[in-house]
């Protein structure tokens, strides 16, 4: 039988080795939507990969406000969002210039609010009863976001715990 002692040690190293396996330097952040990539870059090295789910517009640039698609370009991720709708968010500079140039040329609002985010927060209730398998099936089932970059719950929790603002991302149709 272990000890108090023992079993605290034991608990203890199980947290600490997975805080530190979630652990990685993060100086730019590179998404390939035909891929449905993104790399965690440091010095030009991948630290991470994750699998990203896209808007369900399709796999052209953003072009206007409500078109459903995920915008192609240089940005920043400017702030964290702990309040969003999601589970956690990071929002995207989007528009840049280019953006509002080209929307301007064509007459339309080029959109706003691109993020970087989890899940919708109205899954969380399910969040206890589904097993991983089910998750990642409803998550892959097909790109859904209107124009973001999503990935898994406990992805942006190790993203989140691993980016600082502001970060350079850079989101290219392919690799």
């Amino acid at each position: 039988m272990k000890t108090t002692t023992q079993m605290f040690a034991i608990l203890f190293s199980l947290f600490t080795s997975s805080l530190w396996a979630a652990q990685y330097q993060v100086d730019e952040i590179r998404v390939y939507k035909l891929q449905h990539r993104m790399d965690m870059m440091f010095e030009g090295n991948i630290t991470k990969t994750y699998t990203v789910m896209l808007g369900r517009g399709g796999m052209t640039p953003k072009r206007q406000e409500g078109d459903k698609l995920v915008p192609e370009g240089e940005y920043i991720l400017d702030y964290k969002n702990p309040y969003s709708n999601f589970y956690r968010s990071f929002h995207i500079s989007y528009p840049n210039a280019d953006d509002i140039k080209r929307a301007e040329a064509m007459g339309v609002n080029p959109g706003f609010d691109i993020m970087v985010h989890g899940m919708p927060k109205f899954l969380e209730d399910l969040d206890p009863i589904l097993d991983e398998k089910t998750k990642d099936i409803l998550f892959r089932k097909g790109d859904w976001t209107a124009g973001c970059v999503a990935v898994q719950n406990s992805e942006i929790m190790e993203i989140w715990n691993n980016v600082e603002v502001p970060m350079k991302i850079t989101i290219y149709h392919q690799l």
